[in-house]
């Protein structure tokens, strides 16, 4: 975009990423200003003051580049749409990803909605992804810093969204983005965004127990035989193994869940390796891209290695992904989005993973 007139809300969490893209922005010459999210609604037993403390710092922001700053209470939608489904994740034996359905549903989604209010054309957030129009449409792309590349939680993100996004970080480097917060002397929060907003302080059992009972079942071994018993279900996740109380010669993973059945099942470390993967939701972005193009990779967790993508194929409401080289751990419930270069093709939620797939 090319007209500075037009207002730009910045999407700002008081910390260094969204602060930063608001001021470049401002150095840029753009009409901007803060926009801030109340996540958590006073009968919410979460968060502790985490957000208000990051509103807050995201007012102090604001003021110091001299902006004006808003609140917007998306606590209803942000319990409907992530909250409750993160529960139901869990309670059925599946690791969800919140931040995929987060952005989609909220922090870019509903939030995109609101801007027409304050009379802006643009939202702006802190994400490093890019975004490429031409003649074949608006294209996602990875960010420039492969390290901070998020376009794997924005793989959801429809063109016509995308088309009013601005990510002013995307080009730029996280060491880049410190120091000039530095330079600027901007009191931002130095500390990274929580995996889960709403889980500051990282204890999924205690937040989980808030909102559901855990009820203990069997684990299993591949053959079926009796190993012990779990403490429910929601505690546990596909490729762990602490906390498991497993008295065995070989190191033990879990390698499936049956909420059915309320059992788990135990397996060595390789027997966790799949090359097939099948995938619900499943989004193909780029209409001039077939789906058997060869270079492919996809990526089934945020920080997994990229894996080279041999087929993928339609195989009732699912698409199977045939992978060149197995991975380790295809989990239920978590994202598997495909690559061609930096440009994102799409994915889905992984159902299962296995070779009998």
């Amino acid at each position: 975009m090319n007209d500075t007139s037009e207002l730009i809300m910045v999407a700002m969490s008081g910390g260094v990423d969204s602060s930063v893209a608001a001021m470049l922005l401002l150095e840029q010459g753009y009409d901007v200003a803060g926009v801030s999210l109340q996540l958590k609604s006073n009968n919410e037993p979460y968060g502790n003051g985490y957000n208000l403390k990051l509103i807050n710092r995201a007012r102090e922001v604001a003021a110091a580049l001299g902006i004006p700053h808003y609140v917007v209470d998306l606590s209803d939608i942000f319990s409907q749409r992530v909250i409750a489904d993160f529960c139901q994740q869990y309670s059925q034996g599946r690791t969800p990803n919140p931040c995929i359905r987060c952005n989609y549903y909220v922090k870019i989604g509903a939030l995109l909605d609101k801007i027409p209010d304050f009379n802006a054309g643009y939202l702006a957030t802190g994400h490093y992804a890019r975004v490429l129009s031409d003649e074949n449409g608006t294209h996602l792309l990875k960010g420039a810093d492969e390290k901070k590349d998020q376009s794997y939680f924005l793989y959801t993100l429809p063109p016509e969204s995308l088309s009013r996004l601005i990510f002013p970080l995307g080009k730029r480097y996280k060491k880049d983005i410190i120091r000039l917060a530095a330079k600027m002397k901007l009191p931002v929060s130095q500390k990274e965004s929580q995996d889960v907003c709403f889980i500051p302080d990282g204890d999924y059992k205690s937040f989980l127990a808030t909102r559901m009972g855990f009820t203990p079942g069997k684990i299993l071994d591949k053959t079926g035989k009796i190993l012990g018993e779990h403490q429910g279900l929601p505690l546990y996740t596909i490729g762990q193994r602490q906390g498991l109380g497993l008295a065995s010669n070989e190191k033990l993973f879990v390698s499936d869940m049956n909420p059915e059945a309320n059992t788990i099942t135990v397996a060595s470390h390789d027997q966790l390796y799949t090359s097939r993967i099948l995938l619900s939701n499943f989004i193909w972005r780029e209409n001039s891209i077939p789906l058997d193009t060869p270079g492919m990779i996809v990526k089934v967790r945020y920080k997994a290695a990229p894996a080279e993508v041999k087929k993928i194929s339609q195989t009732g409401d699912f698409y199977l992904l045939e992978l060149a080289n197995p991975v380790w751990a295809a989990t239920p419930g978590q994202a598997a989005v495909i690559y061609l270069g930096d440009t994102v093709l799409g994915g889905g939620i992984i159902e299962y993973g296995g070779d009998a797939a």
